[in-house]
């Protein structure tokens, strides 16, 4: 199946967290001329989050998929404030909110990924299901269809409990670290 190519053209996603736990994911439709700051947003609100932080899109060649120790390489597509210098690499994130699903050429069944809030770096494969689905009456990107719980944006820290919170840093492999938030004392 060839990418879209016309203006408008609905193209559907599955967005699913790469977690440990259950799945979840979500199924959202765009329009093909709207930006990955649009694709952004709604992964934002179809995960229930709150509070906003940078993000960014990345395009493995397909036949690599995801490697965790490249995870910050290029080619990156970032949110319009973190277009800076790559902290591995000097080329420069490409500005998402100028950039269309339909420059980016995407057919069906390829995968890419996103990454939200770089401090607790929420990872999501999103996999392009469909590239010309019917044009529907309504606003875009819309949500279609959800799987499994949002997990909390920030897991483990209810603020209405009041007291300290403190913050422990934890590896669980190379390369990779976790925050544990919980109040003192627990």
């Amino acid at each position: 199946m060839s990418a879209s190519k016309a203006p408008g053209a609905v193209m559907v996603l599955k967005v699913s967290l790469m977690n440990d736990g259950e799945p979840v994911w979500r199924r959202i439709a765009i329009r093909t001329d709207q930006t990955l700051d649009d694709l952004h947003a709604c992964i934002f609100k179809a995960f229930d989050r709150f509070d906003s932080h940078l993000y960014f899109f990345q395009f493995p060649k397909p036949q690599r998929g995801f490697n965790w120790n490249k995870r910050w390489d290029p080619p990156r597509y970032a949110h319009p404030y973190d277009c800076e210098p790559s902290p591995i690499t000097d080329e420069l994130p490409r500005n998402a909110a100028k950039t269309t699903l339909q420059s980016l050429a995407l057919v069906a069944r390829r995968k890419f990924y996103y990454c939200f809030d770089y401090g607790d770096e929420w990872w999501h494969c999103i996999e392009v299901e469909s590239v010309n689905a019917a044009l529907e009456r309504g606003r875009y990107p819309r949500i279609l269809d959800r799987h499994g719980d949002s997990p909390p944006q920030y897991p483990e820290c209810d603020e209405d409990e009041g007291g300290e919170i403190e913050i422990e840093f934890v590896v669980k492999e190379p390369m990779k670290m976790f925050a544990i938030m919980r109040r003192k004392g627990k």
